[in-house]
């Protein structure tokens, strides 16, 4: 790693209060030089500095989106 660039890792708590399954849609900057090193779940790329996850919560219960990154500046 160089000292022009920097990682970041990142836990996102999803929590579910209802009956059913809830879809929730997570949008997250990454930086047009920025990856995504590892990921809990699979993501999308919106556009250059956008990922998107789709994630289920189960029923009364919740998940965790964990994933770590690495942007050159």
């Amino acid at each position: 790693m160089s000292n022009r660039e920097y990682k970041t890792a990142f836990e996102i708590k999803l929590k579910n209060a209802k009956k059913g399954a809830a879809p929730v849609t997570i949008h997250e900057p990454i930086g047009a030089d920025g990856r995504i090193l590892s990921e809990s779940a699979k993501h999308t790329k919106v556009n250059s500095r956008l990922a998107q996850w789709k994630i289920k919560v189960p029923a009364e219960g919740e998940t965790k989106l964990t994933y770590r990154t690495i942007v050159k500046y």
